[in-house]
């Protein structure tokens, strides 16, 4: 499928991939399967879920999401990485 092809084209070229997904959907498990491949990859369902360990020493952090992953959802992981950054 396109979209995972692309996914695991963006972890080649980052240090970090955030998948943004259910912890039981398949479509996302499948994702972060793909990514971890090319980098380390970590799965979150909300934003509160991202460490800030995990973000340290990484320059270039990659992020993608589950198919039935609600754009708020996105939103909110984005606003949370820009207030550790």
């Amino acid at each position: 499928r396109p979209e995972f092809a692309l996914a695991l084209e963006l972890a080649s070229k980052v240090d970090l991939m955030l998948v943004i997904g259910g912890h039981t959907s398949a479509n996302t498990h499948h994702l972060v399967e793909l990514c971890s491949i090319a980098t380390k990859t970590y799965l979150v369902e909300t934003a509160e879920e991202i460490q800030l360990a995990w973000l340290q020493g990484q320059c270039h952090i990659g992020i993608t999401a589950g198919a039935s992953t609600d754009e708020q959802t996105i939103n909110e992981v984005l606003a949370r990485l820009k207030a550790l950054a």
